[in-house]
């Protein structure tokens, strides 16, 4: 009698483990799926960073436009 407790009392625990794993695989795949968002976003924002202009191509370009602007006004 005394086993047949402990074997109900240890599939109650199995039952109550195998609920809490199934709530578990849940949250893991919610955590998946919010990962492969994060990661498309990401690329998203990899590939708009690599269409940009640099800061030093910045620079060079700002300072051809002024070599540009000084010789039109002294034509002008």
């Amino acid at each position: 009698d005394m086993n047949t407790k402990k074997i109900d009392t240890l599939m109650e625990q199995v039952g109550a483990n195998t609920m809490e794993i199934g709530t578990m695989h849940g949250e893991i795949q919610h955590v998946n799926e919010t990962l492969d968002v994060m990661k498309l976003n990401l690329e998203f924002i990899k590939n708009e960073l690599t269409q940009k202009v640099g800061r030093d191509e910045f620079a060079a370009l700002e300072h051809r436009l002024s070599i540009l602007e000084t010789k039109v006004a002294q034509r002008a």
